[in-house]
């Protein structure tokens, strides 16, 4: 299981990009198969286990655009999840970045 904590780095702002870059440097890329994701983030309120995760992040280098492909399931429903993030290095500062972000899933919603 790969445990994301939201209030800690290198994800939380007081990292730094240079601290960010240092963490992703030897990667690339990472693939996930059939793996377990928990995101949390006690400022947030947020505690929640992603299973089955499959898919690919890529453009983890310095001056790359972050870029990700993912399934999994949630809930008990599957998702897919797609996005890019234009200059993660300048996220990391806390400013303004190009984002794209789609969720599909085939849970609906029942009135």
């Amino acid at each position: 299981m790969i445990r994301v904590d939201m209030d800690h780095p290198p994800f939380a702002g007081a990292a730094g990009p240079a601290s960010v870059a240092m963490a992703l440097a030897p990667l690339t890329g990472v693939s996930l198969h059939n793996g377990r994701l928990r995101v949390v983030s006690a400022k947030r309120g947020v505690d929640t286990v992603i299973d089955h995760v499959q898919g690919r992040f890529d453009g983890l280098t310095i001056g790359d655009r972050l870029r990700f492909k993912v399934s999994a399931v949630w809930r008990n429903t599957p998702i897919a999840v797609v996005g890019a993030l234009g200059d993660p290095e300048t996220a990391a500062k806390e400013e303004m970045s190009p984002f794209s972000f789609a969720l599909d899933s085939a849970q609906r919603n029942r009135l």
